[in-house]
């Protein structure tokens, strides 16, 4: 597979299983707190509102793309 550029989501169909599979390579997360299991806590919620970042902007993305393919 060929090295994908950080913080992007690739989308792409497999015609094998025809599924459509995702891959994101994403930034490093960090979690700090005053004890190991705060830390924990935190990178959780740190991973958890990137994932949830990226995932709308690529949605967005695809209704952008989808709604200028209908105009056309």
């Amino acid at each position: 597979m060929e090295q994908l550029p950080y913080d992007e989501i690739t989308i792409d169909y497999d015609d094998n299983s025809q599924n459509c599979y995702c891959v994101w390579r994403p930034l490093t997360s960090v979690g700090l707190g005053k004890t190991e299991a705060e830390a924990l806590d935190d990178l959780r919620a740190a991973a958890h509102f990137g994932i949830e970042t990226m995932l709308d902007l690529k949605l967005r993305e695809m209704e952008k793309n989808s709604c200028q393919r209908r105009r056309m």
